[in-house]
């Protein structure tokens, strides 16, 4: 191989290696500090969106306290239609309640704002459990209405008369729907960022609302796959992961965070996920990627210009040293190496050319005396 090939691939190796070292090193972090961004992100609004439905649960939970504290329900000579006038009119201002009723000790309906079973006695269900231990039961029970058949989120709070004595329990039901809403709208907003599923459960998994036509007509009919994000969830912790999404016969990136309440709503242990299309999140990644390889490939090129460049520039010297040097050994002693450079080439070139002014200036001596000796004798 010619010197000046071994020395260009050596310049571009000096030349490229630190680079590419630098480049790598860059994406590596770069590529680390992207997807912290990203998780922290998704998970971020997951939370922020698991909050505004706590604090939509918080207000129905303060309705229904404050309908257990009005003085008509409190008051044991109420007349029935006294009732339901009292319940009318949270009704009234809250559509979003489907019905509202009022109970018995013995879980019998005295009042209905839709009429709905009255005189009958209802079954023992989560809120029950909760209002006959004198607890508020805000949204722990969740089902298809018996009575409706569609899907009802419950608030009860148990009824206490002026000397602290149950003397019945207050219910509403409400519709998920509206939750459902919130989620649609808050993905519509952040739809220019990701596309994204979004799917609120409860802690047995059951899916409340979601966005995913997966589940359309399914909701509290199904429970939601067996996915490591949801186990993880239910054991307290935040984060994202990537997993296998049935739905999407696909890997996604799967956030999830489990709800934390708002002031004295403690919560009920729902979870909320968020599936997120891999290569779309990923994107600003793929975009830095792309940067990185683009930077290294003009690096690349700026290495071989450069190793090209001095690698002809050095081996054009040593080129010429070498051609007086073959021409001196064929006996041409006034040959010198012309090199104007002022490195290490130029400097050997002028201690060459003195070596030969010296070796010559010898030869013209000894050739002097040999001639005056020849004249002696």
């Amino acid at each position: 191989m010619k010197i000046f090939y071994k020395l260009t691939l050596i310049f571009i190796f000096i030349a490229l290696l630190p680079s590419l070292s630098i480049g790598y090193l860059s994406f590596k972090k770069g590529e680390s500090i992207i997807a912290n961004d990203i998780k922290e992100h998704l998970v971020g609004e997951a939370d922020s969106l698991l909050g505004l439905i706590d604090r939509v649960i918080y207000n129905k939970q303060q309705n229904i306290i404050s309908l257990s504290e009005s003085n008509v329900l409190k008051n044991e000579k109420s007349g029935l239609e006294e009732i339901k006038n009292e319940l009318l009119k949270l009704k009234n201002k809250e559509p979003d309640y489907v019905s509202l009723s009022f109970f018995n000790m013995d879980r019998v309906r005295l009042v209905d704002t839709k009429n709905l079973d009255i005189g009958v006695k209802h079954n023992m269900v989560p809120y029950w459990e909760d209002a006959l231990l004198g607890k508020i039961s805000a949204g722990r029970d969740i089902r298809i209405a018996e009575e409706l058949k569609i899907s009802i989120i419950y608030f009860a709070a148990p009824v206490y008369n002026k000397a602290g004595k149950p003397i019945g329990v207050v219910v509403a039901r409400y519709n998920p729907k509206k939750i459902d809403e919130l989620i649609y709208s808050f993905k519509i907003q952040e739809e220019e960022k990701e596309e994204s599923e979004i799917i609120l459960i409860t802690g047995e998994g059951d899916v409340i609302a979601s966005t995913d036509p997966y589940h359309e007509g399914k909701i509290l009919k199904e429970k939601i796959f067996d996915l490591s994000a949801v186990q993880q969830a239910k054991e307290g912790k935040d984060g994202m992961i990537e997993e296998y999404y049935p739905p999407k016969k696909e890997n996604a990136l799967i956030s999830f965070v489990k709800e934390k309440g708002f002031y004295d709503f403690i919560g009920n242990g729902w979870i909320l996920i968020t599936v997120s299309n891999k290569e779309k999140a990923f994107a600003p990644i793929i975009n830095f990627k792309n940067q990185i390889f683009v930077f290294s490939a003009f690096l690349l090129f700026i290495s071989i210009i450069t190793g090209l460049f001095y690698g002809k520039t050095i081996s054009k010297s040593i080129e010429k040293l070498t051609g007086v040097a073959q021409k001196i050994a064929a006996g041409d002693i006034k040959q010198r190496a012309v090199i104007e450079s002022k490195d290490e080439i130029g400097y050997l070139a002028n201690v060459f050319n003195q070596i030969i002014e010296k070796t010559e200036k010898d030869q013209r001596e000894l050739k002097e005396a040999e001639e005056k000796l020849e004249n002696k004798v």
